[in-house]
């Protein structure tokens, strides 16, 4: 019996990794040199058991994850640590790649025909999300209260649910998740913090107070670019860091 229950959890490790290994590949897909230009990215914590360092970036003589993300339930979420890398930077190939592979990842692997919400992100980038085939409006805060029935993929900035009036839309949007839906969040939250210096980046910043029961959170760490202004992919990044 010890020997049966230690092979399944042996067997329950190795297809988590698997699982790990092949979201990453999937939202990395033919992308190896991200640009955000103007921007400074910030730094994404992964702690989640079903969670995945995505891509990293500079931090002193470290690196830390720029983008990180994690099953949860049956659905998925992502966190990128800025909305730059989705604006103008989308006239760059890898970019407007990782913009059609975000969403599809966290619609469950469905290239096309997403239903797809965006709050307060750059035109840009409904314009390449609605290229590639899905169906992609824009929405107002007080509009997000997602069903399955009305929208696969939920993209938000890292303040988008911000202040009270939005405790109830949170609550919402994490169980949507857990049944099926599919999460993207963006923005650097040190300059969040910089604005908000009265305010607890764990839970006063909505998206921390969606991501972190899932396993992932927004750090106030300032990430840098590589000597030639990009973010290279690095071969293996760690499978979760914090």
């Amino acid at each position: 019996m010890a020997f049966l229950l230690t092979a399944l959890m042996c067997c329950s490790v190795l297809q988590a990794q698997g699982t790990q290994a092949d979201d990453r590949a999937v939202i990395a897909a033919g992308v190896n040199r991200l640009v955000a230009p103007g921007c400074i990215p910030g730094d994404i914590a992964v702690f989640g058991e079903r969670g995945v360092v995505v891509w990293s970036a500079r931090s002193g003589g470290a690196r830390l994850p720029v983008i990180g993300a994690i099953r949860h339930g049956r659905g998925r979420a992502a966190a990128i640590g800025h909305e730059g890398f989705f604006g103008a930077a989308l006239a760059h190939p890898d970019n407007a790649a990782l913009a059609r592979n975000l969403p599809s990842w966290a619609g469950g692997g469905r290239t096309s025909a997403l239903r797809i919400g965006l709050v307060g992100q750059d035109r840009r980038l409904l314009q390449v999300l609605a290229a590639a085939g899905h169906s992609v409006r824009d929405l107002r805060a007080a509009e997000v209260r997602p069903t399955p029935s009305a929208l696969d993929v939920l993209w938000l900035g890292q303040a988008s649910l911000d202040g009270p009036m939005h405790r109830a839309a949170i609550e919402s949007v994490r169980e949507w998740v857990r049944r099926g839906g599919g999460l993207i969040i963006g923005g650097p939250a040190w300059g969040w913090k910089q604005l908000n210096p009265e305010r607890r980046l764990e839970s006063d910043h909505s998206g921390n107070a969606l991501l972190i029961p899932m396993g992932l959170a927004f750090g106030d760490g300032l990430l840098e670019a590589d000597a030639d202004g990009a973010y290279a992919r690095e071969p293996e990044p760690p499978a979760l860091a914090s």
